[in-house]
Formats: C-alpha cells, structure tokens, sequence
C-alpha cells in the first residue's frame, strides 16, 4: 500500500488511508490504484476482486482509456509518448506529479521486465 504497509484480503481493494510523505492516499496493488479506480471498474464489471490477476486487467483497462495501448505494445521506442499518455493516470511516472525517476531510468527498468518475463515465458 501507499506508504508501504500491506495487506492481505484480495477479495476487494483494501481502501485504507495512509500517510505518508506529506500526503495521503488508499493507493494499493502493483499499480497502486486508488480506491475510486477500483470502484469505478468493480461496478462496471472489469474486476470482481483485487487480485494479482485483476489488477493487471484493471490496468490494461485503464491503458486503454487514456488511448495508450498501441503505444505500450509497440516497444522501449515508444516509451516516451506512452508516459506522456498514461503520466496523469499514474503520477510516479516519468514527468507526473509524483516523478520519481527519470525516463532513462524507467526505460532501463522496462528493459529488465522485458528480459525477466522473456526468460519466464520460455520456461513455461
């Protein structure tokens, strides 16, 4: 969660209030969605739950409303135009409010997601 506290009931978004850094969120999950993104896609039917599984179809649903998905799928040489596309939906990326790292930086770590699901998509 925000701040880095955890939680273990994935039957629905944890929707706890943290402090943290001079701010508050109920930002949890890989993505850290708020409670409201999580609301939002549970009562349309996205995601029944706040699973592993239903926090990557939530975001992949959320890519797909700020019109990014194209640009995601196509690549590190698109990286630039995708955070500009998705940086008002997830303020840590490069050039959002919360900016925590730089575009070289957050290429070089897309890099190694790239290389470690490869790796793990071969030995399946």
């Amino acid at each position: 969660m925000f701040g880095g506290g955890l939680f273990s009931d994935m039957t629905k978004h944890p929707n706890t209030q943290n402090s943290r850094w001079g701010r508050q969120s109920t930002a949890a999950g890989a993505y850290m969605f708020v409670y409201p993104t999580w609301l939002e896609a549970y009562n349309k039917g996205v995601v029944r739950d706040f699973t592993p599984a239903s926090q990557d179809k939530l975001a992949w649903w959320k890519i797909g409303k700020r019109g990014a998905q194209a640009t995601v799928c196509n690549g590190k040489e698109s990286l630039d135009m995708a955070f500009k596309l998705l940086r008002a939906e997830w303020a840590s990326l490069p050039g959002a409010t919360q900016n925590q790292v730089s575009i070289g930086q957050a290429k070089k770590q897309y890099d190694l997601y790239i290389s470690q699901f490869s790796q793990s998509a071969i030995g399946r």
